[in-house]
């Protein structure tokens, strides 16, 4: 694969990565997903074959959200073991707005779900 073929994939990459973030913004539903493609499943079984884990929507949407914000908050850390110095890397622009649209989207989620406190 030649670099400007790589860089064509990373654009594209970007660019699905951005409109994800703008529909999540802009409040638009996404498309319906695939039912047999469930990422979160209904039960999860601990070594005795007992269930514990989500039992509502309620419940598999607070997972699906603590999952999220866990990975946000483990980013540098699996960066630091991933890519080592990574401060040092120099993002591209596309990076940096990406990086802008993605901190609007969490502060409209953040108000969001303040209006329920």
């Amino acid at each position: 694969m030649t670099a400007a073929e790589r860089q064509r994939r990373y654009m594209r990459r970007l660019l699905a990565a951005r409109a994800t973030l703008k529909a999540i913004s802009s409040h638009r539903p996404l498309p319906p997903q695939d039912p047999d493609r469930d990422l979160l499943q209904d039960d999860y079984e601990d070594g005795d074959g007992e269930n514990f884990g989500p039992k509502t929507e309620e419940e598999r949407w607070q997972w699906s959200a603590a999952n999220l914000m866990g990975d946000v908050i483990a980013a540098s850390a699996y960066w630091k073991r991933e890519f080592g110095e990574w401060q040092k890397f120099r993002p591209p622009p596309e990076l940096l707005k990406l990086m802008d649209d993605a901190t609007e989207a969490w502060d409209a989620l953040r108000r969001a779900l303040e209006r329920h406190e």
